[in-house]
Formats: C-alpha cells, sequence, structure tokens
C-alpha cells in the first residue's frame, strides 16, 4: 500500500557512497576450505568483514506430506558465514559444503560497524 514511498527509499539508498568499498582479491580453495584474499579503502575503523558463501539456486526435494514429490527451489542460499576484523588487506576462510560446485556458488563480503550494525559496504562476486 505505500509502494511509492518504497520506491523512493530504494532509490535514496542507491544513491548513497558507501563508507568502505571492499576489493576480493585471489581465492583458493584447499582442503575442504575456501581463502579469500580482500582489501578496503574507507573507514574501517569499527568494522568488521563478513564473508558468505552463497549458492546461487539449490532445491529440495520433498519425501513426505502435503507436497510429496515436489521440488523446491530456493536463491541464494548462504551456505557458510565466518566474521572477521576489518584491515586494509586481509583474508577470511570459509568451509566448503558437500556437494560444493564452484559455478552456482558466490562470495559476498559485508564491511558492517560493530555498534551500528549497519551495513557500510558490499561487494559480490561469482566463483
Amino acid at each position: 500500500s505505500e509502494e511509492s514511498k518504497i520506491a523512493s527509499a530504494v532509490t535514496k539508498a542507491l544513491a548513497l557512497q558507501p563508507a568502505v568499498t571492499i576489493a576480493i582479491g585471489s581465492q583458493q580453495i584447499k582442503e575442504g576450505e575456501l581463502i579469500i584474499q580482500y582489501s578496503t579503502t574507507g573507514n574501517i575503523a569499527h568494522n568488521n568483514i563478513l564473508a558468505l558463501l552463497v549458492q546461487t539456486r539449490a532445491t529440495t526435494k520433498i519425501k513426505a506430506g502435503e507436497n510429496n514429490g515436489a521440488t523446491l527451489a530456493s536463491y541464494n542460499v548462504v551456505r557458510s558465514m565466518v566474521s572477521v576484523p576489518a584491515k586494509v588487506a586481509g583474508s577470511c576462510t570459509l568451509t566448503i559444503p558437500a556437494g560444493f560446485i564452484s559455478n552456482n556458488y558466490s562470495i559476498v563480503l559485508l564491511a558492517q560497524n560493530t555498534g551500528s550494525l549497519k551495513i557500510t559496504g558490499t561487494v559480490k562476486k561469482s566463483i
């Protein structure tokens, strides 16, 4: 019922410049883990970097109940997450889930203020 207010709020938010800019560097898969190098610019004081391993699309076959036999699709499912103190240059290590197929996953890094919990910067990259 408030579509115009929502559209206005989204437009306003998209026009804001992030306080922190994050760049994803090299990625290495080693012994069931994904090691991600990153760099930041901007005000990283009192920020953490949240690293997420996101499965782009997942399906679940329902085996019982009223939906027995149906297949459900889910999108952007977080499979692994870690939080580390923000640095100008740093790394994050995420656990790789069973059945991992890299072309169905993305990495998302968020800078988050530790006091207000406000997201101050983001970046997403396909693996």
